[in-house]
């Protein structure tokens, strides 16, 4: 059974508390527009960004929230997006450098002391860029590269989001 989030977040909104009205709201979000379809990314850079933002910022306010793991998979998507930029979803641009509003992303990530999930992400992006020669992401040359580093970043935000978020879960 699908549940219509808007339409919850219309209806109960008024009537819940912060953490329910926050969940139904990034909830809601996806229903409307999700973040991929088929693995390929439904949304701007910017907008992905900020769903990543508010998925740690929810696991992070509410640990304790017993959907906790809806938005544990949707984050789990945002940082697959992030670590493993695709020509695809337009964030590698045709030369194999990443975007400019990738690269404005990851270095305003980096800063996210309050977010230290997405800090490291942001960190370790901007880390791998500068090490490629002429900072190509994604080359036929490089791909095992980009897919190697992603693995790494991968292995260790999952460390992260149990020690910090999800240990209960």
């Amino acid at each position: 059974m699908a549940i219509d989030y808007p339409e919850y977040l219309e209806k109960y909104s008024l009537y819940t508390d912060e953490a329910t009205t926050q969940y139904l709201n990034l909830c809601a979000k996806e229903t409307i527009q999700p973040t991929v379809i088929s693995e390929i990314l439904t949304i701007n850079v910017q907008e992905l960004n900020e769903r990543a933002i508010a998925y740690e910022k929810f696991l992070k306010d509410y640990p304790n929230f017993p959907m906790n793991k809806l938005i544990y998979a949707n984050f789990n998507t945002t940082i697959s997006k992030l670590i493993n930029p695709t020509i695809y979803d337009n964030l590698i641009d045709a030369n194999g450098h990443a975007s400019k509003d990738l690269l404005v992303i990851y270095q305003n990530l980096s800063k996210q002391d309050n977010y230290p999930i997405l800090q490291y992400i942001g960190q370790e992006m901007l880390q791998f860029i500068n090490n490629q020669p002429n900072n190509i992401v994604y080359q036929d040359y490089n791909s095992d590269k980009l897919s190697s580093n992603a693995s790494i970043i991968y292995k260790k935000v999952h460390q992260l989001l149990n020690e910090l978020y999800t240990s209960h879960i």
